[in-house]
């Protein structure tokens, strides 16, 4: 059964009272975009599997054994630093998304208590998992697997490249950066406005790799609406207009409409432009 908003809510009725008030013993990411969370309460194990994957977004309680990578993968550690040993104090749907908030109580390494919030988003290619502290809303991570064993983390105000050995802030996000987007292949991305009269903008959108560092530039002479990102192509809506370049900062193509473009969805050499009445789909 597809994981809507009516069926979330359906299967929370059920799962709320066997896991809340459980504590979170153990984390496991058996394959790259699912984890599998082990509770404890009542003297029993319970075992839920969490999956962001594209094609199958879900969550469910299993007693299936699966089996797990001799080397834990990194964002699985990111994950038990902050949770493990945590206690599940209540989940919610946020009205009828499908995005399901898992709040957590811990204490930290000086022992004052954390309010934490897993939220898993299942929304296609576009899920996600995201830990952040609900006492500020601040994102502790949102993650992109890369080549090479490499993690991309974005926070609220930064960016680290994460792997078994080291934790590398490679950007700070200031007030000059209007968007950033980590899901590209071995790059992100971020647009810096910047002001060319009173009236008038242009926008630097900037391509950094994560392995060497090296930074290409595409420049839009006007300010922009947002970025979309997928793989290795990165769609600048402009209003009426979006560019579509690649990871070398090279326009593939431009796309022009009468009408005002209110979203775009990408996928692999194609595009669907999102208007207020209708969707069109490009390829490139």
């Amino acid at each position: 059964m597809a994981f809507d908003g009516l069926f979330i809510h359906s299967l929370l009725q059920d799962l709320s009272p066997t896991l809340v008030g459980g504590k979170l013993t153990k984390i496991y990411q058996p394959f790259e975009q699912d984890l599998v969370l082990n509770f404890r309460k009542d003297r029993k194990n319970q075992r839920l599997l969490i999956s962001a994957n594209a094609q199958n977004p879900r969550f469910y309680i299993t007693n299936d054994t699966i089996a797990n990578p001799d080397v834990a993968p990194t964002f699985v550690m990111v994950l038990r630093k902050y949770l493990e040993g945590s206690v599940l104090q209540k989940i919610e749907q946020i009205g009828v998304e499908r995005i399901v908030n898992f709040h957590f109580s811990n204490r930290n390494e000086l022992g004052d208590e954390m309010q934490l919030i897993l939220s898993v988003e299942l929304m296609g290619r576009h899920s996600n998992v995201i830990l952040y502290n609900a006492d500020d809303n601040k994102i502790i991570t949102k993650i992109k697997y890369q080549e090479k064993g490499q993690l991309v983390c974005m926070y609220d105000d930064e960016i680290h490249i994460i792997n078994q050995e080291t934790d590398n802030k490679i950007l700070e996000i200031n007030k000059n950066v209007q968007i950033v987007d980590i899901n590209l292949k071995s790059y992100f991305l971020r647009a810096e406005e910047i002001s060319t009269g009173l009236f008038s903008a242009k926008t630097n959108i900037v391509l950094t790799n994560i392995i060497t560092n090296a930074e290409t530039i595409y420049e839009v002479e006007s300010s922009v609406r947002d970025i979309t990102c997928y793989e290795e192509i990165s769609a600048i809506n402009l209003g009426t207009e979006v560019h579509f370049i690649n990871l070398n900062g090279w326009l593939e193509k431009k796309y022009t409409s009468t009408q005002e473009i209110k979203d775009i969805v990408l996928g692999t050499s194609v595009a669907g432009i999102v208007y207020r009445d209708r969707i069109k789909i490009i390829t490139f």
